[in-house]
């Protein structure tokens, strides 16, 4: 199954001018229209903002690539590096790319962690869900990456609107300009030269110890993603299944691994093994890899996939899989498909999902037989080996 395949809608934009397309995915923000703020973003840039020759810019948490690919079509002279956490929104950056005939960098990653030099201008449309923490570490970020004579051009929804205006000044900036709509606000601004380092500190929530049925284990979660002060029903059934693993050989799969709390059940086990951390959000691969290192040394890979078919594993010994469908797309047939190709003869792989989901997966399967599959709250849980 190709990328193309999430594709929910393919959509006609038009900016300063200039025409696009842009495909949409329900997996994605804004999956149904261009976002009303990247909108307006993009017209006080039009209208506040003159680049310079072949000037660069950076669009910090790009979706689908709206700002950083009508920016590109409208100076093509600039260059665009795009980046975003989600390996499936960085995925669509690059078709929407190539839809528009146009040629930029993009990047999956933690804010701006790898930058290639200073930017000119650095955009984005802050993700109101990170909460404030994130979203200074984010400001720091960018001011750190920014050319002295740039600035930052973002957009934030309006319950944070006083609060960005108020970070900015706190953190020595000044705002070049500003306008508003009934639901977003834009920014212009320059900040402070900020030294940051480019580890997980601004993400860090709460440090804990799990004891949930006879297993025990320290757990550090980080804000943006769930089950960071309890379990959920999906993470109780895995926890009872996985308690049962004596032992692990060679290579374990962890697929949408969370904050780490399946890896971790598994823990000392995975000792001097190979641990493959795949999915598509890299915080979650980050936070994983954290928590699985403090535990025993191993040999940790992280990869950073947009979807389960695009994964090119090969001879896994142990998948453990926590499987979320992406609305409107097909993936069981191709689920199995590429099970067969990753997993080595005589392995074994623990499913996860909602208990629909794991039906219809059930529906498709050919071979891997069955060893069990229980229920609880609307979860199911689905224990197959390859024999």
């Amino acid at each position: 199954m190709s990328i193309e395949k999430f594709i929910t809608k393919t959509v006609p934009f038009r900016f300063a001018g200039t025409d696009m397309k842009l495909n949409l995915s329900q997996g994605l923000f804004s999956g149904f229209e261009v976002d009303k703020g990247s909108q307006l973003l993009l017209k006080s840039l039009a209208q506040k903002w003159t680049p310079p020759d072949h000037g660069r810019v950076a669009d910090l948490g790009c979706g689908v690539g709206t700002l950083g690919l009508a920016i590109k079509n409208k100076w093509p002279t600039l260059s665009i590096e795009a980046v975003d956490r989600d390996a499936l929104a960085t995925a669509f950056t690059k078709i929407n790319a190539k839809l528009n005939k146009l040629e930029i960098t993009c990047r999956t990653e933690l804010g701006m962690e790898n930058p290639e030099g200073d930017f000119d201008l650095v955009v984005s449309n802050l993700p109101a869900k990170a909460g404030t923490t994130v979203l200074t570490h984010f400001l720091g970020q960018m001011a750190a990456r920014l050319k002295p004579e740039g600035r930052m051009a973002v957009v934030i929804v309006t319950p944070l609107a006083q609060w960005l205006s108020d970070k900015i000044l706190e953190l020595g900036g000044f705002i070049l300009h500003e306008e508003e709509t009934h639901n977003h606000k834009v920014f212009h601004f320059t900040l402070g030269k900020q030294i940051l380092g480019v580890d997980l500190d601004p993400y860090l929530r709460t440090h804990s110890r799990v004891k949930k049925s006879g297993i025990f284990f320290d757990l550090q979660t980080v804000y943006g993603l769930p089950n960071f002060d309890t379990l959920d029903y999906e993470l109780e059934l895995g926890l009872g299944l996985l308690k049962k693993w004596e032992s692990v050989s060679g290579s374990t799969l962890f697929w949408n691994p969370g904050q780490g709390h399946l890896p971790l059940v598994l823990g000392k086990k995975l000792k001097h093994h190979k641990v493959i951390l795949a999915g598509r959000d890299f915080l979650s691969l980050r936070i994983t890899r954290s928590n699985l290192s403090a535990c025993a040394p191993m040999d940790i890979d992280i990869n950073p996939t947009p979807c389960w078919s695009e994964l090119r594993e090969r001879g896994v010994q142990q998948a453990v899989i926590l499987w979320e469908k992406t609305p409107q797309v097909k993936e069981e047939e191709i689920f199995w498909e590429t099970l067969g190709t990753i997993m080595a003869p005589a392995s074994r792989v623990l499913i996860i999902s909602k208990s629909h989901d794991i039906q219809d997966l059930i529906k498709t399967k050919r071979g891997w037989p069955i060893v069990e599959s229980p229920k609880h709250k609307g979860m199911r849980a689905l224990m197959v080996e390859r024999s």
